[in-house]
């Protein structure tokens, strides 16, 4: 009997060990995602400016850099914001 609460508690601690691991490597996907997400849209944008390069309406361009900018940190701001409810709804039905 005392071997199998042995067995038990060393299981449960391992369940534990790898439940936090595999949070911790949900929070490293995320991070990673967002990482190409972002390299994705500057792979955009450089080839955007590749093909606009040498015409005569550099100033259109800057003012669309600066859109595309404000665009992705807006995303970005809505990405977080969604993530933060979601965990707040798990939060709150627990």
């Amino acid at each position: 009997m005392q071997r199998r609460v042995q067995h038990n508690l060393t299981l449960a601690a391992r369940c534990a060990r790898l439940e936090a691991e595999r949070g911790a490597l949900a929070k490293e996907k995320e991070e990673v995602v967002r990482q190409l997400q972002e390299a994705r849209a500057q792979l955009i944008m450089a080839q955007q400016r590749l093909r606009h390069v040498g015409q005569p309406h550099g100033y259109l361009l800057e003012q669309l850099q600066g859109a595309e900018e404000r665009a992705r940190t807006a995303e970005a701001d809505v990405k977080r914001l969604e993530v933060r409810r979601h965990r707040w709804q798990l939060l709150l039905r627990v």
